[in-house]
């Protein structure tokens, strides 16, 4: 394969959700929801992308099982073909670290992390508010990462307001389970609660709820196992992630737990 010299290195984080109202059901099937995304910076999955004659995914880490058209990066590279023709053919390296299926994003920060790798790599000058514009077809989360910043994000996630990052310097431990829920199945369970969240202070945190997460438990009581033991083990907050199934605790000291991810925010 002939390539250019040229090459693009990003990484793409994850996020947790601190909280997560479902407020009420649009007229496009869409339900409107208010939570806070707060980065985890240290978590990443990298994306290389180079200028190239062929056009290839490279998959290393843990590889999606999907077809290759499917993947979030890939689909984000033919969004950007089709409004700017200059774009020419890539290949992308993609070594995925961040687990599937966890509420914490992985999939949106790729997207996200090949937009911005196309806008320098091809001198777009597009500015945060139009990568913000583009990407969101691409997913609810994916506006969210091209500030990456902790944030309210309202509406179906693309409303952003930038709150302070209190959770600076705290620990997150975080544990996947071997189990999926599927967040359409998610939706349809949880009933719209149509309330708003709690003033963003460390002192409230613990009135911050995700309203998937008695249906998860629910379903999976594996997860309120999970949260309990993080409670035990020092945690002053715990809770799942999106629609799941990643489950964190918040520690003030760097806990040591078997199996988990353990990170400073």
């Amino acid at each position: 394969m002939c390539r250019y010299d040229l090459a693009m290195e990003i990484r793409a984080n994850c996020k947790i959700n601190v909280g997560l109202h479902i407020l009420d059901e649009r007229p496009d099937g869409y339900h409107n929801i208010e939570t806070i995304m707060y980065p985890i910076v240290d978590f990443y999955d990298t994306i290389q992308v180079e200028k190239s004659v062929d056009f290839s995914l490279v998959q290393t880490g843990i590889v999606a099982d999907c077809e290759v058209e499917k993947n979030l990066v890939v689909k984000c590279f033919r969004l950007f073909q089709q409004h700017f023709p200059n774009i020419t053919n890539v290949t992308i390296d993609l070594h995925k670290i961040i687990p599937f299926g966890a509420g914490l994003g992985g999939g949106s920060s790729d997207a996200v992390a090949m937009a911005k790798a196309l806008n320098q790599l091809f001198d777009l000058q597009l500015t945060n508010e139009q990568l913000q514009e583009l990407v969101l077809p691409l997913g609810a989360d994916c506006p969210f990462f091209v500030k990456n910043q902790p944030a309210l994000c309202e509406g179906v996630g693309e409303k952003m307001t930038l709150v302070e990052p209190i959770l600076a310097t705290k620990y997150i431990a975080l544990i996947k389970p071997d189990v999926a829920i599927s967040t359409k199945e998610a939706y349809a369970k949880v009933p719209n609660k149509n309330r708003p969240l709690p003033a963003w202070k460390l002192e409230n945190i613990n009135d911050f709820h995700n309203d998937f997460e008695d249906f998860a438990c629910e379903r999976f009581p594996i997860l309120q196992q999970i949260k309990q033991d993080l409670l035990q083990q020092g945690a002053f907050y715990a809770a799942m992630s999106g629609s799941g199934s990643c489950m964190y605790g918040l520690f003030n000291s760097k806990p040591t737990i078997k199996n988990a991810y353990i990170f400073t925010l």
